[in-house]
């Protein structure tokens, strides 16, 4: 690595970086009290040096919830974490033959945990029916609904609006060179709804408000230069000066 700001000459900074086969560098987590100074160090089980943490957050006040792979990268566990003892549980385990999908590899914003039911559960993405479902997990993983159901992927989730019981996420059933815009209950039960207008057949593509009454919509296909428009949800209609809520 180059130094370019520290002197007047620039230094060349040996980082060290693992070889194939060998093992990586080690990392822990340590929770610091901001009045006493002192750290609490999490007890992650499984060798540092062969496993991954890809992902964590705050889940409570005295908690850190985590997402742990091994270094095959075939078993994923989520863990929670006692912030005071250091103790840690896994709440959750999937393993698979090949490799455990995670979200990094298909979502383009990854903030952490989707959390519903006041952070009594999280809605988690998972590959383990072979195909990319919505699931929802209870806090102690000791609860999971299937949300999504079918021959087809999962492509991103766009929403949750816990007060009308939808969660809104992007999906193509009949073509994998399409998108489309689906809404589905969040506890599983019905079939799969299409908000995305038929017959226009491409690539659709969203920002929803966090209410899920609106959105900035945009459609194109190979014969189809881009259009964009604000529409109303569910009902997919142009978006009126008389359905401005700031006028409400």
């Amino acid at each position: 690595m180059l130094n370019t700001t520290d002197s007047v000459y620039s230094q060349v900074i040996p980082v060290e970086y693992p070889k194939v086969g060998e093992p990586p560098s080690p990392a822990r987590i340590g929770v610091v009290d901001i009045n006493s100074a002192q750290t609490t160090w999490m007890d992650v089980p499984g060798d540092p040096a062969q496993h991954y943490i890809i992902r964590m957050e705050w889940s409570a006040p005295n908690e850190i919830i985590l997402q742990q792979l091994n270094r095959k990268q075939n078993e994923s566990k989520i863990m929670l974490c006692n912030t005071s003892t250091g103790s840690t549980k896994t709440v959750y385990t999937e393993t698979d033959s090949a490799w455990v999908a995670t979200l990094n590899e298909w979502r383009n914003d990854v903030k952490g945990w989707d959390w519903i039911s006041t952070g009594k559960e999280f809605v988690w993405f998972s590959e383990k029916d072979g195909w990319r479902h919505l699931y929802r997990i209870s806090h102690d993983g000791a609860k999971e609904t299937k949300i999504t159901n079918g021959d087809y992927d999962v492509i991103d989730l766009l929403n949750i609006d816990e007060k009308t019981g939808y969660v809104y996420f992007y999906a193509s059933p009949v073509n994998a060179t399409q998108q489309f815009l689906y809404k589905t209950k969040l506890d599983g039960k019905g079939r799969p709804e299409r908000v995305s207008p038929e017959g226009e057949e491409g690539t659709h593509m969203y920002e929803i408000s966090p209410n899920s009454k609106f959105a900035r919509h945009s459609f194109s296909n190979y014969y189809t230069a881009p259009l964009n428009e604000w529409v109303t949800l569910p009902g997919h209609k142009p978006f009126k000066a008389e359905d401005d809520i700031r006028k409400k």
